[in-house]
């Protein structure tokens, strides 16, 4: 047991995500530091809005939820040392889930927004690539990263309506 708060330790520190500058200069939406100082003022959400039907919507929303499914699955099949299941898991989110979005989403998306978009859906092609080949778990953790690094940075610059 007299390992147990070092382990704890370790499990918070690599579960949290590393302060980026966005969150030290407090403009980052959804930064609590202030807050819990108690002399915040509520921070202005400044992401860019995008305004989408309600399938839209529902649409975009489920495909984020697919990618934290997605890593949530990596997580778990790197830990348990299966690089196949991480594999499979991966392509659950690559680019082929495309194919199911509403075509009027396209003309609605800042370009910016697609890119991302894009980019992440070809990371886990490539994480699901490493995994079912050498599946070298150090690499698939830096895939990983860059992955979380395009959610963050989505989270962080968009938000979505309704019209």
């Amino acid at each position: 047991m007299t390992h147990f708060p070092i382990l704890l330790g370790l499990a918070l520190a690599l579960a949290l995500p590393p302060p980026s500058k966005a969150a030290d200069d407090g403009h980052h939406p959804g930064h609590h530091a202030a807050a819990a100082h108690g002399d915040a003022k509520p921070l202005k959400d400044e992401r860019h809005s995008i305004a989408l039907s309600a399938e839209e919507r529902t649409a975009v929303l489920a495909e984020m939820r697919g990618f934290l499914e997605s890593v949530h699955g990596i997580v778990g099949a790197l830990a348990s040392g299966k690089p196949a299941t991480a594999a499979d898991t991966a392509k659950l989110s690559g680019m082929g889930v495309m194919q199911g979005m509403p075509r009027t989403l396209m003309g609605k998306l800042p370009m910016e927004f697609r890119k991302l978009g894009m980019d992440t859906h070809q990371k886990f092609d490539a994480l699901a690539m490493e995994a079912q080949g050498i599946g070298d778990a150090a690499v698939i953790l830096k895939q990983l990263d860059a992955i979380l690094a395009n959610c963050n940075g989505c989270h962080a610059g968009y938000r979505f309506t309704t019209n």
